[in-house]
């Protein structure tokens, strides 16, 4: 039977600093990082080992990033601990590094 596991990564409203976008944009930078920005960079998408969308939806407490499911597959988010590292300045980015 295969182990049902949800790719959401949950983030805090005080951890934001303004609303996030519908639908932000991941880079997976290296073996240790990915990037999820509210804009996309050309610059760092061509060096991405993987690009996608992520879907944003808002929480009462803060938001849930739907990951798409090789990716939190890959990196192990459900087994793995990880940091979750928000930009202040503009486009607004989320660094994950497990």
């Amino acid at each position: 039977m295969e182990k049902l596991v949800k790719a959401d990564l949950e983030i805090e409203r005080k951890m934001v600093p303004k609303q996030l976008p519908k639908v932000m944009y991941l880079c997976a930078v290296d073996l240790d990082h990915f990037v999820i920005s509210a804009k996309k960079d050309d610059a760092m998408a061509d060096k991405a080992l993987v690009k996608a969308e992520v879907q944003v939806l808002p929480k009462e407490d803060g938001f849930v990033l739907k990951l798409p499911r090789r990716i939190f597959e890959f990196y192990r988010l459900e087994e793995n601990d990880y940091t979750l590292i928000v930009s202040e300045k503009e486009p607004t980015s989320i660094v994950v590094a497990v």
